[in-house]
């Protein structure tokens, strides 16, 4: 009786960990966030600066994985939504990471969506067949070496097995909608991006001069990833080492942005020869976005 009730528990936990998603429910998580970090911008919201201090407290405090954060700040339209896992962690970082902070940083909670939008899933979603077998199936859960259970049944096997988890691939609607948000995404979160890193390069120079303790450069070089997120709309994998930040990213193929800092202030510098300063990074964060950001394939 125990091993049957437990086989059914493991079951239940199956049908969970696997309960159906969709494109769309990521959709809709990045437009409630986007609408919830526009109101983080309202001049009334911590004296104008409810974003900032939104992205401080998740540089300074916080630490995410580069890809989190460039989902949450500038390109949520390029995360991986491929696969069951995949498509899980990009809802799960808009819905239980980003738009809690929000809330727990300036209090301005996330809303819902007045009209969801509608679309066609059929094909975005690959799977094994169902299993049509008529009849009554008998479960059985025999005990194996530690903890470890497993249904023996075919539809169970179907949930649990990875070999069977669902493939998904975004209709050109969706697409298209995605690329909107993670513009929209941009044009919402990108002033408060130049301000956080314009204001702690300040307080970095500061500090270097006066001697004191100085910012970190690996946080330092986070910002920076995440700039260059906002400058080329890609994803970015910033490297620090000492003062030196490179910024990797894949389009073109392995292509790569440094900077550095020399007594405490921060130069674009050509990628070959460390010495060689290209621009301030203080006056490069004051050009227009539309401004192509140099690069060297390395």
């Amino acid at each position: 009786m125990k091993m049957k009730i437990s086989c059914i528990l493991l079951s239940f936990i199956c049908v969970y960990v696997l309960a159906d998603i969709s494109i769309m429910d990521y959709i809709e998580s990045v437009e409630i966030s986007n609408a919830q970090l526009r109101e983080a911008t309202d001049p009334k919201v911590a004296n104008g600066e409810g974003l900032d201090n939104v992205l401080t407290n998740m540089i300074d405090v916080e630490h995410y994985k580069m890809k989190v954060y460039n989902q949450m700040f500038t390109v949520p339209e390029l995360s991986e939504t491929h696969n069951f896992n995949l498509l899980q962690d990009a809802i799960s970082i808009e819905k239980y990471t980003l738009q809690p902070k929000i809330f727990k940083i300036i209090g301005i909670a996330a809303g819902k969506l007045k009209n969801i939008p509608v679309d066609d899933d059929s094909n975005q979603i690959s799977t094994i067949p169902a299993d049509t077998t008529k009849g009554k199936e008998t479960l059985k859960c025999p005990t194996l070496s530690g903890n470890a259970k497993m249904c023996l049944t075919e539809s169970f096997k179907k949930i649990c097995d990875p070999q069977y988890k669902k493939t998904y691939t975004a209709t050109s609607s969706q697409t298209s909608r995605l690329k909107e948000l993670g513009k929209a995404r941009r044009d919402i979160t990108g002033n408060a991006i130049i301000n956080v890193l314009t204001q702690k390069l300040s307080d970095y120079e500061a500090d270097f001069k006066s001697g004191g303790r100085k910012y970190p450069v690996k946080k330092i070089c986070v910002l920076i990833g995440i700039w260059v997120s906002l400058k080329m709309s890609l994803n970015t994998y910033p490297i620090n080492k000492d003062d030196i930040c490179e910024v990797l990213f894949t389009i073109p193929l392995n292509s790569i942005v440094k900077i550095g800092s020399f007594e405490g202030i921060y130069y674009q510098l050509e990628v070959n020869a460390i010495h060689i300063v290209k621009k301030k990074l203080t006056v490069l964060l004051k050009e227009n976005l539309s401004i192509p950001l140099e690069f060297t394939l390395e």
